[in-house]
């Protein structure tokens, strides 16, 4: 379930998630990233693709869509 550097994403557009969800997001910054999503009481939770980075919560993202495929090319 990992996604490395070099992977290219099938993403479903789409603006809303479930909980679980791997979805490319826009920060309020303007960057982008490929975060799993859990909705809290008043933030969402973000939590690396990768696993090795801690949880980062925010009050509000923007979804891009969700992925649904990874291409791995060896």
């Amino acid at each position: 379930d990992q996604v490395v550097e070099g992977d290219t994403l099938v993403v479903h557009r789409q603006p809303t998630f479930r909980d679980g969800d791997l979805a490319l997001i826009v920060y309020e910054d303007g960057t982008t990233g490929v975060r799993r999503l859990y909705q809290e009481i008043h933030r969402v939770r973000l939590e690396s693709a990768r696993k090795t980075n801690s949880p980062q919560f925010v009050n509000r993202v923007v979804v891009i869509g969700i992925v649904v495929g990874v291409i791995r090319q060896y």
